[in-house]
């Protein structure tokens, strides 16, 4: 593997465990075992190093979401399922506080995340619901940009370090809490009993 795809790796892990603003250059340099001169010959400095780790969590988390699609899933609901399961592996052992971070101290990084939260997850919620409609899972009662927005104010809230502190809560479970309430709220007898089934519920 060459020496910057290793620093990548290494501060994406260090920068998800302790937070941004808790992780210097030195602690990635230590923790690769290399020279701080080795290091700045891949990454001049520490807001180059963070935005290709951002892009890269940005880049994974899309193509994630793509692969729970499509056939991938049974149907609207199944996908939800799969969606959200792929973001609990994703977001285990994640420090809420480095979403906090980048919101206060690198804003313009923090974009990158809104952008692609209010484009591409915005299509793809607003892509779910359609499916569900069309399946007839989901109710046709509402509607579905109103509740796209909704969805993904839901996600966005799971992420507070002040409503959710990882001392007290894990944002795997809130994620999972947050998905199923979404899905009930809106679906048809069909759909709610189809929720029950992928949960291994005996009704």
């Amino acid at each position: 593997m060459e020496i910057q795809q290793r620093v990548l790796l290494k501060a994406d892990e260090l920068f998800r465990t302790y937070g941004i603003r808790g992780v210097t250059m030195d602690d990635i340099a230590k923790a690769l075992g290399i020279s701080k001169k080795t290091l700045y010959q891949s990454y001049s400095d520490k807001d180059l190093l963070i935005q290709e780790t951002v892009e890269m969590t940005i880049s994974n988390h899309y193509n994630g979401i793509l692969s729970c699609k499509g056939t991938a899933a049974e149907n609207a609901i199944h996908e939800q399922f799969a969606i959200n399961e792929l973001l609990g592996k994703m977001m285990h052992g994640i420090n809420p506080i480095m979403f906090y971070d980048l919101q206060k101290y690198y804003p313009s990084i923090w974009n990158k995340f809104s952008e692609f939260r209010n484009t591409k997850v915005l299509a793809e919620i607003q892509d779910n619901i359609s499916r569900g409609i069309k399946e007839g899972l989901y109710r046709n009662d509402f509607d579905v940009l109103v509740q796209s927005k909704m969805r993904l104010a839901e996600i966005d809230s799971c992420f507070k370090y002040d409503v959710f502190p990882p001392s007290s809560f894990s944002i795997v479970q809130v994620m999972k809490q947050s998905t199923e309430m979404f899905m009930y709220g809106m679906v048809t007898l069909k759909g709610y009993k189809l929720i029950n089934q992928y949960k291994n519920i005996t009704e």
